[in-house]
């Protein structure tokens, strides 16, 4: 009998992704999303939000080797504008998750998808994983909260559980963040015949970009890694830091349009000004990227460009 593993937030950008790799390496996968996947062969899918579903009526009796939890909120700026929504998209459910694994599948590693952005702007890079929790958004402090809430009841529990704080992740599909807004902005300039388009910051921000096959390989490795760490966090990144005003310059020049970018400088509200993570700690998991920025960039920009052209 092939393995069988757990995804949340199966239908979203980085659920996704896990999916398809697990599938690809064999496992049986049961889906929670509150989308109904695609009718996949080694899919199990379970259609409903994790606040409220009775996992134990719904959820099939397999030997699990890792749940994978990707469901949960994931925009700064809407945490902003209702950050109830956004405490209850992650917290809740995470709990509900952990008090029926721990309880019906004890060895089953927990990987939680938590964010870089619990950082805040951080004083030193590269950023490593024992750096204090500063968040400078809601979406943030939620995800510090689920973090929180994972250190305590690991230990209360014996149950393993595994943070991944994701950086600045990207790929064909992803429709939020700094490429995906440009890549609007450059649409709307080429069909309106402007030369410019205006975007936040001054340019000489700094991101960290993974891809989310990366993301997803990462987390396969974790998982299938057998840990004596009952409890871990680990920087999920590149090592490499750009900066933003050559990510759009990349991605004007991809377009092969004649746009280019003009920077107000008035920061946005909840945006880091330097990422850059110290992931030797993800090294160990013997991690090695399978796709460069520079190609990845080039295949999004290929991927945005003919999204928005068709839709």
């Amino acid at each position: 009998m092939s393995a069988s593993a757990i995804v949340t937030g199966a239908s979203g950008f980085l659920g996704s992704a896990m999916t398809s790799l697990l599938l690809d390496q064999g496992y049986h996968v049961v889906t929670i999303d509150r989308n109904s996947p695609p009718l996949l062969s080694g899919i199990y899918p379970i259609v409903g939000n994790l606040i409220s579903l009775d996992l134990e009526a719904c959820i099939p009796a397999h030997k699990y080797v890792a749940c994978f939890h990707f469901a949960g909120s994931s925009s700064v700026p809407e945490s902003f504008v209702n950050p109830i929504n956004d405490f209850m998209g992650s917290v809740p459910g995470t709990l509900n998750l952990i008090h029926f694994l721990s309880k019906h599948y004890p060895s089953c590693r927990l990987l939680v998808g938590s964010s870089a952005a619990v950082y805040g702007n951080p004083a030193t890079l590269p950023i490593k994983e024992s750096c204090p929790i500063i968040p400078i958004s809601p979406y943030g402090i939620h995800k510090a909260s689920v973090e929180n809430l994972c250190a305590h009841y690991s230990r209360l529990l014996n149950f393993p559980i595994s943070i991944l704080r994701i950086f600045s992740a990207y790929g064909s599909g992803q429709r939020k963040q700094l490429l995906w807004d440009t890549s609007k902005k450059l649409y709307e300039a080429s069909h309106s015949g402007l030369g410019s388009i205006t975007m936040w910051g001054t340019g000489k921000e700094t991101r960290d970009f993974i891809h989310a096959t990366d993301i997803a390989r990462v987390a396969l490795s974790v998982a299938e890694y057998h840990s004596s760490q009952i409890f871990d966090i680990i920087n999920v990144a590149s090592g490499q830091q750009s900066q933003v005003v050559d990510i759009v310059n990349c991605l004007c020049k991809a377009w092969s349009k004649d746009i280019v970018p003009i920077f107000g400088g008035e920061a946005r509200t909840g945006d880091p000004q330097q990422w850059c993570a110290d992931i030797s700690y993800l090294e160990q998991f013997g991690y090695i990227p399978s796709i460069s920025f520079n190609e990845g960039l080039l295949e999004y920009a290929s991927w945005s460009r003919n999204y928005l052209l068709n839709h």
